[in-house]
């Protein structure tokens, strides 16, 4: 009767450090979804309510983010869109590649008059990619936070699981849109795993790592995220306007609205 093979590796695996690791993605998981996002679903709501029922009764026929946002004393998308940049890079982290596809969102922020509000780069490890994202998400540093690395089919590349730990949210179709976008000009696009969703009020996408994926992703978020960040904000919108506007961006035909 032929013996079982055994690899001779198994014997040298250090057990507690694999369970240690886990454990503390557990306790980060754990974290991640601590924070009682309802209540502040409810209050949101409340605000909202109450700047509907402030302009109908000084008859305005549009409510304008910027004129609801002086009444409340919050911030919003009059105010610069806050950019949080994070590079996943192991390499990067120990300094032996230049962060370009970092510096390739920079320059997008820039010549969008947005303020890179923090801008990080750490090792492929699914711990400080989480623990970075939920300083800036629940520490309401940034509206958005843009990764860029570690979304392809290597073993190393762990972005997705570790974003997917810490959105309370799933925004599926912004990914979906991105790689959309980008397949038809470069093929393996469809290969990357990048996922995007909410926390907080903050939202989460990722990017390919090298400098092109990432621009032509961001060519194709400039029609649709300066919207998806304002709802985020709690800024009241026409709906109609800017639908009409995001179809002209992408090239779409407009549609006939209901009424």
């Amino acid at each position: 009767m032929r013996q079982p093979v055994v690899s001779q590796s198994i014997s040298n695996l250090n057990f507690s450090h694999v369970f240690h690791e886990s454990l503390e993605i557990r306790l980060l998981e754990m974290r991640a979804h601590a924070a009682n996002s309802s209540r502040d679903f409810l209050l949101g709501n409340v605000e909202r309510d109450s700047a509907l029922k402030l302009s109908s009764t000084h008859g305005f026929s549009q409510r304008t983010p910027c004129a609801l946002a002086a009444t409340h004393d919050r911030k919003t998308h009059c105010s610069p869109m806050r950019i949080a940049i994070l590079t996943v890079s192991s390499a990067g982290a120990a300094g032996k590649r230049t962060d370009t596809s970092g510096d390739a969102i920079a320059a997008w922020a820039r010549e969008h008059k947005h303020e890179v509000a923090s801008r990080t780069l750490v090792a492929d490890d699914p711990n400080a990619i989480v623990r970075q994202l939920l300083e800036w998400c629940d520490g309401e540093q940034a509206d958005l936070v843009l990764t860029t690395g570690g979304t392809g089919l290597s073993p190393t590349d762990v972005t997705p699981e570790a974003t997917q730990v810490v959105i309370e949210r799933d925004a599926p179709g912004i990914a979906e849109w991105l790689r959309v976008s980008s397949v038809n000009k470069f093929p393996r696009a469809a290969l990357s795993r990048g996922r995007s969703g909410v926390r907080n009020k903050t939202l989460i996408v990722n990017l390919p790592g090298s400098p092109g994926g990432v621009k032509d992703s961001l060519a194709a978020l400039d029609p649709i995220v300066d919207h998806a960040v304002a709802v985020l904000r709690g800024e009241i919108t026409d709906h109609a306007s800017t639908t009409a506007a995001s179809r002209r961006a992408v090239g779409g035909p407009p549609t006939k609205r209901r009424r």
